[in-house]
C-alpha cells in the first residue's frame, strides 16, 4: 500500500492532486479543499474517491466508508474504512487523518499570561490526540490501521505516546533521507508523520519536496508480511 500524507496549504487544489504523482493507493490531506471542490477535482483521476472532514480529507484509489466522528471532532479528524479492489489479497482498512491544532507561539515569557495560555493550547492538543488515537483503537483488533497526517508536533514530543503501543512511527522503520517537513524550502522539523498498527510492515519511507505546498509530503509504502 502506498501512502502520502500532505498539508495542502490553506486548500490549494493543486497541492492535493500533487500527491497523485507518486501513484499511492491512500492520500491524507490537511487543510484541504472543500468537497465540493476536491470532488470536481478528482474526478478526472479514474477510481479515486474522496472524504471530507472540516480540515483534514482523505483520497483513495477504492472504497471508502465513513468512519463516524462527532461535530467537534470533524474539526480535525477524518476517519474511513479503506478498500482496494486493484489489491484484493489486501484487507479493508482504517485510515486516520488529523491535523492538531497549533500550539502557543507567543514569545513573551515574562507575561503570566504567555504561560496560561500555553498550558491550555497543550491541553487541548492532548484531548484531541486522545479523539485521534480512540478512533483509530476502535479498529485495530479487526483490521490494520494507519494513522497520520499534520500533527504540529516536532519528533519526540510526548503527544505521541498516546499513541504507543499500539501504534508505531513509519518513519524510524523504513524512511531514508532527510526526514523534516516543514517548511518546504527550510525544513527544520518532522511534523508530518504516518503511524501504523502492528499488522504492517515499512518497506520505505522518505520525505519529498513538493510544488504547492509550504509543506513535503511523507511518501510510505506498506506490506503485510501475510495474508489477513
Amino acid at each position: 500500500i502506498g501512502v502520502v500524507t500532505l498539508n495542502c496549504a490553506g486548500g490549494d487544489v493543486d497541492a492535493a492532486l500533487e500527491p497523485l504523482a507518486w501513484r499511492p493507493d491512500v492520500v491524507l490531506l490537511q487543510e484541504a479543499p472543500g468537497a465540493t471542490e476536491l470532488m470536481m477535482a478528482r474526478a478526472a483521476h479514474e477510481g479515486w474517491q474522496s472524504l471530507c472532514g472540516l480540515d483534514p480529507a482523505i483520497l483513495a484509489r477504492g472504497s471508502i466508508t465513513p468512519v463516524a466522528v462527532d461535530d467537534r471532532q470533524a474539526g480535525y479528524i477524518c476517519a474511513a474504512d479503506v478498500t482496494l479492489p486493484h489489491v484484493p489479497s489486501i484487507p479493508t482498512f482504517r485510515v486516520v487523518c488529523t491535523r492538531l491544532t497549533l500550539p502557543s507561539l507567543r514569545i513573551r515569557i515574562w507575561r503570566p499570561e504567555v504561560w496560561s495560555d500555553g498550558a491550555e493550547a497543550r491541553a487541548n492538543r492532548e484531548a484531541q490526540m486522545r479523539a485521534v488515537a480512540a478512533v483509530a483503537r476502535t479498529g485495530v483488533e479487526a483490521m490494520p490501521v494507519i494513522v497520520g497526517g499534520d500533527f504540529n508536533a516536532p519528533t519526540g514530543d510526548s503527544l505521541f505516546r498516546i499513541l504507543k503501543p499500539d501504534f508505531r512511527d513509519a518513519y524510524p522503520e523504513g524512511g531514508a533521507g532527510w526526514p523534516n517537513t516543514i517548511t518546504n524550502d527550510t525544513p527544520m522539523s518532522r511534523i508530518d508523520q504516518v503511524w501504523v498498527s502492528r499488522q504492517f510492515e515499512v518497506e520505505s519511507a522518505w520525505v519529498v519536496r513538493t510544488r504547492h505546498s509550504d509543506h513535503r509530503a511523507v511518501v510510505v509504502d506498506l506490506k503485510l508480511p501475510k495474508p489477513h
